[in-house]
């Protein structure tokens, strides 16, 4: 059968509801339960059918200690109104009553996502493709890095993610690890010691201010990799991912990326 959904307030989509049927999970999204399906519009598009992704809370102990898709839709919904190449939203649901969790239902992008099991540098098709390719996916790639560190984070509605603490945006995120740490360690029942020392060192050797690339934060995509861009015909078709999106130095998504 098929999953009723009311779309959102000013959707750009003509039908009032559409259905979600036939789902099934795929190879890949970890961090958020992700199932595929075939979406169909009642009313006035009934005869739109395309495929939809569901992504919804997990139950129990998530990946990340502070997992919220909530925050996740709100992002997405800010980046796409910015004009970023995010997957267009159809639904969202923060009643768990229908599935067990509060979960989004967005548009599948038509396209391919670099494998990472095993990964791209080891083979697949994105190992397979002539370097000239390969090279002008990367740098799309690293110009969706730069476009999200370039917007204004603010006038796109993601003031949200200020905490407001006056905390720089490395300390604040030391200190995720650190919580993040004690999180997993309080999960496991045990310590990781060489996980603290390694806590412990980057307090220690962290760069100084006059190191950062900038005083103001900016938005953070957080998950910035090749495994998160979807590639469709020699181009950036969508970027995926915003678990840990943030205000950070601008220069950490592309640490993270390189």
């Amino acid at each position: 059968g098929g999953l009723p959904l009311a779309m959102p307030d000013g959707a750009p989509v003509p039908p009032a509801e559409v259905v979600l049927a036939t789902l099934t999970a795929p190879g890949a999204g970890y961090s958020n339960i992700t199932l595929l399906g075939e979406t169909q519009g009642t009313g006035r598009g009934a005869a739109a059918r395309r495929g939809g992704v569901l992504r919804m809370q997990p139950p129990g102990d998530p990946i990340y200690p502070d997992h919220d898709v909530r925050k996740q839709h709100r992002v997405l919904e800010a980046l796409h109104t910015a004009g970023l190449p995010v997957p267009r939203l159809l639904a969202a649901e923060d009643d768990p009553g229908a599935l067990g969790g509060p979960f989004f239902l967005m548009a599948q992008v038509e396209g391919r996502v670099p494998n990472e099991n095993p990964q791209y540098h080891v083979g697949g098709w994105f190992h397979d493709l002539p370097a000239a390719e390969q090279r002008a996916c990367w740098m799309a790639g690293v110009g969706a890095v730069a476009q999200l560190a370039r917007l204004d984070w603010r006038a796109a509605g993601l003031g949200f993610l200020d905490p407001g603490d006056g905390v720089s945006p490395l300390m604040r995120q030391l200190g995720y690890y650190d919580r993040a740490l004690r999180w997993a360690e309080s999960l496991a029942g045990r310590a990781y010691p060489l996980l603290r020392a390694a806590g412990a060192w980057l307090r220690a050797n962290r760069p100084t201010e006059d190191g950062a690339s900038s005083g103001s934060p900016a938005f953070s995509w957080g998950d910035a990799k090749l495994g998160n861009c979807v590639f469709h015909e020699g181009r950036l078709a969508a970027i995926l991912d915003f678990e840990q999106a943030t205000l950070a130095d601008p220069v950490d998504d592309l640490a993270w990326w390189l």
